[in-house]
């Protein structure tokens, strides 16, 4: 059975690409950028733009990791795959950043789902873990060649 890089790659949703610095460097500063507006905004109290700008550091961070290895993912399950099977398979990055980004996702996809106009599906606990989250993915794919 193939791997969910290879159906990603299968389906076009992860395409080779060369390196190109500038959007490298760009995807790193953006990843910085965010990170540092999802601490100011979880500084104050605003859980919900906290974890929006921490999955955006994270997206962003992920994407450079990957493109530094000459792939683009288009979208987020398939940018996970793509971490799994390029960065953390071949030692790069640690097994335990998967299930930090799993944990990102869900957070996010429960913020945007629309169903927490019943009550937060997140919490302030939430809130903090995906900024330390963003915190360490930043931290971890910042040099990776």
């Amino acid at each position: 059975m193939a791997s969910t890089f290879e159906l990603c790659k299968k389906k076009e949703n992860i395409v080779k690409e060369p390196l190109d610095q500038v959007v490298l460097d760009r995807e790193r500063s953006d990843a910085e950028r965010d990170l540092k507006y999802a601490k100011e905004f979880f500084n104050g109290e605003d859980m919900r733009r906290a974890i929006q700008e921490s999955y955006y550091a994270i997206l962003h961070s992920l994407r450079g990791a990957v493109l530094s290895q000459g792939y683009r993912a288009k979208s987020p399950s398939c940018l996970r795959s793509a971490v799994e099977a390029l960065l953390v398979k071949k030692g790069k990055l640690q097994p335990n950043i998967l299930p930090d980004i799993d944990f990102a996702y869900e957070i996010r996809e429960g913020l945007e789902s629309g169903v927490f106009f019943t009550g937060p599906l997140y919490s302030k606990e939430d809130a903090r873990e995906i900024v330390t989250i963003a915190e360490r993915i930043v931290v971890w794919t910042k040099d990776i060649k």
